[in-house]
């Protein structure tokens, strides 16, 4: 088993061992990014429902505050770690950008990407059944590609 001793503090733009980072393959970056579109959609449904509570000074309503915006804060930098760029200026066209592999730090986005990756997954799943059968093909191997990315970042987290 690895010591914590054997990895470094991760700070942005510093060495990340190879290791500890899970590639997205280019074709794959999309169907990912989805699944960590969802994940902001339900922190951002999180923080409503908290804003609306009547004793939102509590404890609770704190911790509830707190956990909703490092959700918020985690799927936001997981876009940006797959190359959304979401303080980039709206003139500039991104749609010119060729697709390429992404490498996610999975120290800094595990549980973010995990969560992520399961919930895209669960969403083609439910919507390869209504498909015509030439379609529910892609969606059984866009299925078993999030699988097998889960599988490895589930991996790294059993040996980290």
């Amino acid at each position: 088993m690895m010591d914590e001793d054997d990895f470094p503090i991760v700070v942005p733009g510093e060495y990340v061992f190879e290791q500890d980072k899970l590639t997205i393959p280019a074709e794959r970056v999309a169907l990912v990014s989805s699944g960590v579109f969802a994940a902001l959609g339900s922190a951002a449904d999180e923080i409503a429902t908290v804003a609306g509570l009547a004793d939102r000074e509590t404890q609770d309503a704190r911790s509830r505050w707190k956990t909703a915006l490092e959700r918020l804060d985690s799927a936001r930098s997981l876009l940006e770690a797959l190359g959304w760029d979401l303080d980039e200026d709206e003139d500039e066209d991104v749609e010119d950008d060729e697709p390429r592999d992404i490498e996610v730090n999975l120290r800094a986005h595990h549980g973010v990407l995990l969560a992520a990756l399961r919930t895209q997954r669960e969403a083609e799943r439910g919507h390869a059944e209504s498909l015509p059968a030439t379609e529910r093909e892609q969606a059984h191997t866009r299925v078993a590609a999030l699988s097998g990315l889960i599988e490895q970042a589930e991996a790294w987290e059993a040996r980290a």
